[in-house]
């Protein structure tokens, strides 16, 4: 029976180990960007409902976002 060489054998190990394990970087990257995505949501109706409780407070007015003060629109 026929065989490759043993550095031939050992480059497509090599290449094959490196090749799953970009996939499996792909997939974890994935998941991190579906999580921030989920997260991006969570906090723009939190942002939303915050936005909402200060002009139900204050009326419709600007919010200097650094010094807090208040200003008529």
């Amino acid at each position: 029976m026929k065989k490759v060489e043993q550095e031939e054998l050992e480059n497509l190990r090599t290449l094959h180990h490196r090749f799953n394990e970009t996939k499996i970087s792909i997939a974890d990257a994935e998941l991190s960007k579906n999580k921030l995505f989920r997260d991006l949501e969570s906090l723009s109706k939190e942002f939303v409902e915050a936005e909402s409780f200060l002009m139900d407070k204050y009326g419709n007015v600007n919010i200097n976002l650094n010094t807090g003060e208040i200003t008529s629109v």
